[in-house]
């Protein structure tokens, strides 16, 4: 009997060491607790990505979301003859319980869809089913 109890005392450590790793990697990859604390991370930044077109122009898209719902994609142009600023309007809203996945209806009729989002400070990736992105916050 003695045996047995000091074996479940040397084993204790052990297990609950186990345990807290084990409900540490629930909670970062079940996404955010709550909608409203999603969206706050969401929308706290507006998110921008600079990328080059294949004439090797700078071109800079900026989304907007906001916490009614809605949005806007602004795409900035360093190319001559072509215009500016294209903005672009949508409503969005969370795709998934776990807040990971964002659904995007622009004005277009365009739909876009986000998978896979994390956000860690003011950086965001996300999977859009063709590759994986990442947008900075400013």
């Amino acid at each position: 009997m003695m045996k047995q109890i000091i074996r479940f005392l040397l084993a204790l450590p052990c297990l609950c060491t186990f345990l807290t790793f084990q409900s540490c990697e629930i909670v970062t990859e079940g996404g955010y607790r709550t909608e409203a604390e999603a969206t706050y991370e969401l929308c706290r930044y507006y998110w921008y990505a600079d990328y080059r077109d294949y004439n090797g122009n700078g071109i800079r898209q900026a989304i907007y979301f906001w916490a009614d719902g809605s949005g806007r994609r602004d795409v900035y142009y360093n190319q001559p003859g072509m215009p500016q600023v294209e903005r672009t309007e949508f409503y969005w809203y969370w795709g998934s319980r776990t807040y990971r996945a964002v659904i995007m209806e622009f004005a277009t009729g365009e739909t876009t869809y986000w998978d896979d989002i994390f956000i860690s400070g003011n950086i965001l990736t996300c999977f859009t089913g063709e590759k994986y992105l990442t947008f900075y916050g400013g």
